[in-house]
């Protein structure tokens, strides 16, 4: 089940000091048509790390074992959008059919239901809050949920409920395998809620969740959770931007390991994107084929980082992508055309 509320909260040159950001609903609220690759990783091989200012959190080391596609959605064209009718945008895994409901507004961004079929079904009344806006370091806000969780196998349903503290705790730099996000701000949540019926509580769980966002991306950057299941049992789990999505939202937040990231590659379609780990002037981008012909020039502007490279006119097959500047080689990467 922990899966497909990390469906929900997903689709949310070095600096020695970061600038404090804030995140707002007109930035960081998802739209209809949004989506975004996860990657998941095993989060009991690290910490979520330190709190407070200008803090790097370092997860170059993290390797991905799958990955989950999302897609924001109109709740009404889902197959278990009737069953919450709060719900004005929803987020779906379409490998799995996992649903989750989200009401989103100038205000919050909050949980009405999840569905996974065959399995289980929440629904929210007084409805399940993950961020609240703007929010900024050290803000710091508390709620309340209540509702059903529907164990659809087993023909069983339980009332739920509990509270939820929601803390901007950090910001600084966040270290991926790929590359470093800088100005993030990390968001911690402690829910503690309880499943009974007739009003008699019988598993009471404790939920604390940190997600890095920046101040632009419609959805978290990562995630790492731990949840206590009445002391029975404890579960860790943890999800990452991939890095085809960071690429095409982050833009000028975004320092790549490598000089330049080339996406896609494979390309498909004649035309790419080059991303630079820094602006360069006096920069040349040049196309080579494999017998070390120069096949394509182009000047790079000092005022971008971000170059759409056309490549109409060349045959398929592998070419390399170098940048020069001032003449001198930069990096070369391999570009494969299909």
């Amino acid at each position: 089940m922990k899966k497909i509320y990390f469906l929900a909260i997903s689709i949310m040159a070095f600096q020695t000091m970061n600038a404090q950001i804030t995140l707002t609903a007109a930035n960081n609220n998802p739209s209809v048509g949004n989506s975004f690759t996860m990657n998941y990783y095993d989060a009991n091989t690290v910490t979520p790390g330190s709190s407070g200012a200008n803090i790097t959190w370092n997860f170059a080391s993290l390797t991905p074992q799958s990955t989950l596609t999302g897609t924001m959605v109109n709740p009404s064209t889902l197959s278990d959008g009737s069953n919450h009718p709060a719900s004005n945008i929803a987020a779906e895994d379409a490998s799995t059919g996992n649903q989750s409901y989200i009401f989103v507004d100038g205000d919050e961004y909050s949980m009405v239901g999840a569905f996974s079929p065959g399995t289980f079904r929440d629904t929210y009344t007084d409805i399940r809050e993950f961020v609240k806006f703007p929010i900024t370091y050290g803000n710091s806000f508390n709620e309340t949920f209540s509702g059903t969780s529907n164990n659809i196998a087993a023909s069983q349903t339980y009332d739920r409920g509990g509270t939820v503290a929601i803390t901007a705790d950090g910001y600084g730099d966040l270290v991926l395998p790929y590359g470093t996000i800088t100005n993030v701000l990390r968001v911690k949540t402690i829910t503690l809620y309880s499943d009974g019926q007739g009003g008699v509580p019988f598993i009471n769980y404790e939920d604390t969740s940190y997600f890095w966002f920046n101040a632009s991306t419609k959805y978290t950057i990562m995630s790492w959770t731990i949840l206590n299941m009445g002391g029975f049992s404890t579960v860790k789990t943890g999800m990452y931007l991939d890095q085809s999505s960071v690429i095409t939202s982050l833009g000028d937040d975004f320092i790549p390991n490598n000089p330049i990231t080339i996406y896609p590659n494979p390309v498909s379609n004649n035309q790419t994107t080059i991303l630079l780990d820094k602006l360069y002037e006096n920069t040349q981008l040049q196309v080579i084929d494999i017998t070390g012909k120069v096949v394509k020039i182009e000047n790079v502007a000092a005022t971008s980082k971000n170059i759409t490279l056309n490549l109409d006119g060349l045959n398929k097959g592998i070419y390399f992508v170098q940048i020069l500047h001032n003449n001198a080689l930069v990096s070369s990467e391999k570009l494969i055309l299909n």
